[in-house]
């Protein structure tokens, strides 16, 4: 219970997961947000292994490891962020450049890789989220916890985060909204974006 209280209250507060999330879905839709929380996903795999094996000591401890981790993950963010006003250029730049088509819908590609990568870095480069599964499984896990219970703590924190970014996914992918994305399609986007760029210089200059 202490696990399933403390995990809701992380994955539902706003951060570069949420943030990223809602980019994608209004972006390139439903579908490119899922392979995003996969991505996610796959990243709190990796934060959950490294703190019950006690890996996670070493970013707590270690001054070095953790400035590293958390540099990355700032640029990372800052980048994505930056992203968002290039690309937004380029599709306006494209659709003028095509008159023949520019009475129809430009459909952004969908990169699914891309999407899945960017779902793994934003969350894996980020300390904060190693930081949280270090403390959470420092109060509730010991060393006489017996496998099976460490297992089921990962699982569910996997399987809630799929939950609610999916949800996530499906509410900023709905018509109306996209409908106001395609129509203020680049100011939206650069609105995700000077999030993100924000969410990076807060990571910057975040101490352990």
């Amino acid at each position: 219970m202490t696990i399933a209280i403390l995990h809701l209250l992380a994955v539902a507060s706003p951060g570069p997961d949420f943030a990223l999330i809602v980019r994608q879905s209004m972006r390139y839709g439903r579908k490119v947000a899922w392979m995003t929380n996969a991505g996610i996903a796959l990243g709190i795999m990796v934060h959950i292994s490294y703190s019950l094996i006690g890996f996670g000591v070493l970013m707590q401890k270690s001054a070095w490891f953790f400035t590293t981790m958390k540099t990355c993950g700032a640029i990372y963010l800052i980048y994505l962020g930056s992203r968002s006003f290039v690309t937004t250029s380029a599709v306006q730049l494209k659709i003028s450049q095509d008159p023949i088509n520019s009475d129809k819908e430009y459909t952004v590609p969908r990169p699914y890789r891309g999407a899945f990568i960017s779902g793994l870095l934003t969350n894996l480069l980020n300390p904060k989220a190693g930081l949280f599964f270090i403390a959470v499984f420092s109060v509730v896990v010991h060393p006489t916890t017996p496998i099976p219970y460490k297992l089921g703590y990962g699982f569910w924190m996997v399987f809630m985060n799929l939950v609610w970014f999916g949800m996530i996914s499906v509410l900023f992918s709905q018509t109306i909204l996209k409908n106001k994305f395609a129509t203020l399609g680049q100011w939206m986007e650069r609105i995700m974006g000077i999030i993100l760029i924000l969410l990076g210089l807060n990571l910057l200059f975040l101490k352990i």
